[in-house]
């Protein structure tokens, strides 16, 4: 993978590579998910779909790094431009105009590390008698090229790579069936257009011709016999019969993929559902604020009195202690702090007893009735920077809190994974 960075003039363009290691040890065994598409791959050798490169395009971190040839950061025209080879289409978006600051500022960065080392260069060259081809990197422009290379790394996983992962599938098999499928599909609408009759099957449509004894009348007359008619070859050639029944094996393998994983995040959601019912519940009965005699709505600054920092509740998060409804809390006033205090209450019965059964029934955090974000629509009532900040607060995964936990206009039943 090389990232180019295209600054504005007179800074030159500047090239880093990134490489991963494409020797898989011996001595390992390969997943299970690894092999499950490698055996897809050379299941279908008639749709002669292209194995990967690097055995990391099979792993769904960084499967995306793998395929892509090349990432292009363009300021002059504000685009982000990424190849992925001749087998699979590119992408390009325009860079985000409420990130700008930031991005800016961290593509200055690697302007500054790139133009230090460069100076260092042409200093030691000047006050060295040796020829520019038997001068080595100084040891100080090589640390600031380091930086440089690693600063542009982080701008490539922190504003191109979450945007790709929105724009493509969920794995390298995925990639392929539609990047085949989207060459496929133009020659095939031709085939269509000429023969529609080639992408159905004859004993799938139904006639009436199977029941016409029943139906037909004893004083019918019988049939004229006229001069059956020649058959007709069909116009099309090899190829584009072998176009259409790559078509429809395609769209057959695309359903399955599309089906398979919606199943998986449908059971992702529930496992994750179930688990953090029982954290909430469990963290209100061993809490020292009691509940019990409160009403059916209490507020959750009574569920946290410690005031923990964000950085503790994120540690806490992570060691499994109880303190999502907090952070929670503490994320949401810090960030859209428009929103007033009483962004988030606990709904529900109060329980006197003292026992220690669970159930997985839903814990649901909701607005006060009167709030008018609790509707599908209080996306829109956030102004652009609100919005923006609701965003950013989205792809803090280090929170431990799943992009779509907590969400305008989504659901405010905890959680909503």
């Amino acid at each position: 993978m090389i990232l180019r960075l295209v600054p504005l003039p007179p800074s030159a363009t500047i090239f880093f590579s990134i490489t991963f290691p494409s020797a898989y040890p011996t001595n390992l065994p390969i997943p299970a998910a690894w092999q499950s598409q490698i055996s897809a791959l050379l299941h279908n050798e008639d749709l002669s779909l292209p194995l990967p490169d690097s055995i990391h395009a099979l792993d769904k971190a960084t499967w995306i790094s793998a395929v892509l040839e090349k990432a292009t950061i363009d300021m002059n025209t504000g685009m982000v431009t990424c190849s992925f080879g001749d087998d699979f289409d590119g992408v390009e978006w325009r860079i985000d105009k409420t990130k700008g600051e930031r991005f800016e500022k961290a593509v200055e960065s690697v302007l500054e590390c790139v133009r230090e080392a460069q100076s260092v260069i042409d200093k030691d060259k000047e006050s060295s008698r040796a020829g520019p081809v038997l001068q080595a990197i100084p040891p100080q422009a090589r640390i600031l090229r380091q930086q440089a290379r690693s600063t542009l790394l982080d701008v490539y996983r922190r504003y191109v790579l979450p945007r790709l992962r929105a724009r493509l599938p969920a794995n390298y098999y995925t990639l392929v069936v539609k990047s085949k499928l989207r060459r496929t599909s133009p020659l095939s609408t031709n085939i269509m257009d000429e023969d529609p009759s080639m992408f159905f099957d004859n004993g799938d449509i139904d006639t009436e011709s199977d029941d016409s004894e029943l139906h037909t009348p004893s004083d019918t007359p019988p049939l004229l016999v006229g001069t059956p008619k020649k058959y007709q070859t069909p116009t099309c050639s090899f190829a584009e019969l072998d176009a259409a029944y790559q078509y429809q094996t395609l769209t057959r393998l695309l359903t399955q993929l599309e089906s398979q994983q919606r199943e998986v995040v449908e059971e992702e959601r529930r496992v994750v559902t179930v688990m953090e019912n029982r954290w909430v519940k469990r963290a209100l009965r061993r809490r020292r604020s009691p509940l019990a005699g409160q009403g059916d709505s209490v507020d959750v600054h009574q569920l946290d009195a410690d005031e923990e920092s964000e950085e503790d509740g994120a540690n806490e998060l992570c060691r499994g202690r109880p303190n999502r409804i907090s952070l929670l809390q503490q994320v949401l006033t810090r960030r859209l702090p428009s929103l007033g205090q009483s962004l988030l209450r606990y709904t529900g019965d109060s329980d006197d007893s003292d026992s220690d059964e669970e159930d997985d029934g839903p814990v649901v955090l909701t607005y006060p009735s009167d709030d008018p974000f609790a509707d599908n629509r209080a996306v829109k009532l956030l102004s652009p920077t609100e919005r923006q900040d609701y965003e950013d607060w989205r792809e803090r995964e280090s929170l431990g809190i799943s992009a779509s936990s907590v969400g305008f206009g989504l659901d405010w039943t905890l959680p909503v994974y």
